[in-house]
């Protein structure tokens, strides 16, 4: 969220500690928020969860300007181009390129009787 607030226009926010409060009920909101999307039930009931918590940064931002006084929107779309930056850097933040997709392991329902040879002592150094 600090990286929207200097980013993009139509924030006022009185002092240093007005915003900082505001990132900080910002983040205690979005971290309960994120505790409801983490149960497997209700994440089978939304088909599109990032949708949803981008819709959901939008609104939380709307609300904590409306209780904060000292922290203010000047419009609505500030709220959700504000919301489309946060989803932006936590993206950016969560993307490691090292790390490749691996398949699962598949278990084989039987054992296979694996083709080899053995190798003596003698065929190793034949002179």
């Amino acid at each position: 969220m600090l990286v929207a607030v200097f980013v993009l226009h139509g924030w006022s926010y009185e002092t240093l500690s007005a915003l900082l409060i505001a990132l900080l009920l910002f983040g205690l909101l979005r971290a309960s928020v994120d505790l409801l999307f983490q149960r497997e039930t209700f994440q089978k009931k939304i088909p599109n969860p990032g949708v949803v918590k981008f819709f959901i940064n939008a609104l939380l931002l709307i609300f904590i300007s409306k209780v904060l006084p000292s922290f203010a929107l000047d419009k609505t779309s500030t709220a959700f181009w504000a919301s489309f930056v946060i989803v932006f850097v936590l993206s950016l933040l969560k993307f490691k390129p090292s790390q490749k997709e691996t398949a699962p392991l598949q278990k084989s329902p039987t054992i296979k009787e694996a083709r080899a040879r053995v190798i003596s002592s003698d065929e190793k150094n034949p002179s």
